[in-house]
């Protein structure tokens, strides 16, 4: 019997069910996301990630996946700084890609030492690159695009997603061990002037 202060005696109750773990689960999905505020476009970003980051893990390729989130692009570490990868999807131009990107304030050098191996490069991709040096916004690109490509279909996500990875694992063989050798001091502004 249980008594509180001058009340009268009350039986005691021992609980005999707890919330098992889906309902936690749930409980806690949904905190998350109202915590978050996330809109409804990013609420998709977010799942195209997640679910890209469960196929790589299938695959077991060998990327080292960023936590996903609900951003158009995620970043990918390729073993030096001012260098990464960037896998992207948009809604509005309906086209995915991956890019090489330099950032930095010897970003337009490597950009250019890299150019200077544009055929061999290209020949390992097997298809031509979209090279954009930017030297207004401090960073340059080298990319490729899959147009006509809708990341909010999400029946053609496992498509989308094997050709991201693809493309991630290219630019991650073809552009590792490039860039760990490159050299600032290699590069003369004479060298773009001659282009």
């Amino acid at each position: 019997m249980l008594k509180i202060g001058n009340s009268p005696y009350a039986p005691q109750f021992k609980v005999v069910s707890s919330p098992n773990d889906w309902s936690e689960a749930v409980v806690q999905d949904t905190q998350r996301q109202i915590s978050k505020n996330l809109s409804e476009t990013q609420l998709l970003q977010e799942k195209y990630w997640t679910q890209l980051q469960e196929k790589i893990l299938q695959c077991e390729v060998q990327i080292q996946f960023p936590k996903p989130g609900p951003w158009h692009y995620l970043n990918f570490n390729i073993g030096r700084p001012n260098f990464g990868i960037r896998a992207w999807h948009r809604k509005r131009d309906k086209d995915i890609g991956v890019l090489l990107y330099i950032s930095g304030q010897d970003a337009k050098p490597y950009f250019h030492l890299l150019r200077d191996q544009k055929n061999e490069i290209e020949q390992k991709f097997g298809e031509t690159l979209t090279w954009s040096e930017r030297p207004d916004s401090g960073e340059s690109f080298i990319l490729l695009t899959k147009e006509n490509t809708d990341p909010t279909n999400e029946t053609n996500w496992n498509n989308q997603h094997d050709w991201i990875i693809s493309k991630l694992v290219l630019f991650n063989e073809v552009f590792r061990k490039r860039i760990k050798v490159l050299n600032v001091d290699d590069w003369q502004l004479e060298d773009i002037e001659d282009e």
